[in-house]
């Protein structure tokens, strides 16, 4: 069953898995909150097609509360007979909240006496930060996994220049920094 169990998730999610066998009826999809749920919500409609490592469902989390969940699958025999199969996933639909704080907007480098420029980076998440991408020009020059999240270019060329940064959590949420212009001034 996908996704993963204890995944991160956010937004609109793909189900998918098994659900098969000799004397398939049909089969369903529930939510519960938490880890053994006092109540379970129907994802969509019952099923009467087997799948064999498909998509069973669509489940858009966007609208509901954030935090841990079960997810479960039942598949139904025609005698009444059933198997069930429990995961749990965290909902988490926050993007990361995101500040490039270095360098300023408009700062200016000399090529040839100054050798990088330090890229530094304030994020933080309400659950957990998967990574952040450094950017120059729009074009990728560094990924982050762990903080603190900074990082130096490597200055290559003198004239202007656009730092911007992209924080992911855990659940594929992003934020983007403004872009940042820099100017490197060929030495005189």
């Amino acid at each position: 069953l996908e996704p993963q169990p204890y995944s991160y998730i956010s937004g609109a999610v793909v189900i998918v898995g098994n659900a098969r066998g000799g004397d398939f009826n049909f089969y369903r999809l529930a939510y519960g909150a938490g880890l053994n749920p006092d109540a379970w919500i129907q994802i969509g409609t019952d099923h009467g097609n087997q799948v064999d490592n498909g998509p069973l469902e669509f489940w858009d989390v966007s609208q509901i509360e954030e935090g841990l969940y079960s997810l479960q699958l039942t598949v139904v025999n025609h005698d009444g007979s059933f198997r069930q199969h429990t995961i749990q996933v965290t909902v988490d639909n926050t993007p990361p909240e995101l500040e490039l704080t270095y360098p300023p907007d408009g700062a200016e480098y000399i090529f040839g006496d100054d050798e990088w420029v330090n890229v530094n980076v304030e994020v933080q998440d309400n659950i957990s930060v998967d990574r952040v991408e450094f950017y120059i020009d729009d074009e990728l020059f560094s990924t982050r996994r762990v903080a603190p999240f900074n990082d130096r270019w490597i200055i290559k060329s003198a004239g202007p220049h656009t730092i911007h940064v992209i924080a992911y959590d855990a659940a594929g949420n992003k934020t983007e920094s403004p872009k940042v212009k820099i100017f490197v001034r060929s030495k005189k």
